[in-house]
């Protein structure tokens, strides 16, 4: 009986260690991270500076609020984080790059948009 029982102690310390770690804060993560910040940042300045010219207005009603606005952006971003290392830590490591950068092209495209009103 004493055989079978480390037998079974060694099996389980030998499966705890299959393969070490890979931490969330890679130059990758970062990056993808910092671009969702960069942009919802150029949305809420731009669309700021846009509104600053006459007869313009905001459309969405959530975001006519400047501290709702900046609010919700701070949402997103969290989101793009929380949902990056959720992704991280179930092993999917390339979807924790592109999560954040899809989060970010509306509000890149947002912010294009905005830079050219009143040109």
């Amino acid at each position: 009986m004493k055989p079978l029982l480390a037998i079974l102690l060694l099996s389980l310390t030998a499966t705890a260690q299959e393969r070490p770690k890979r931490t969330f804060w890679t130059a990758g993560n970062i990056a993808a991270n910092g671009v969702n910040i960069g942009a919802a940042l150029a949305d809420v300045l731009t669309t700021r500076r846009a509104l600053q010219v006459p007869g313009t207005r905001e459309l969405n009603p959530v975001m006519r609020n400047q501290g709702a606005a900046i609010a919700f952006k701070a949402g997103i971003v969290g989101l793009g984080f929380a949902m990056s290392y959720a992704a991280h830590r179930t092993g999917h490591n390339r979807a924790a790059k592109i999560i954040p950068l899809v989060l970010a092209a509306p509000q890149f495209v947002a912010a294009a948009h905005n830079a050219t009103v009143g040109r």
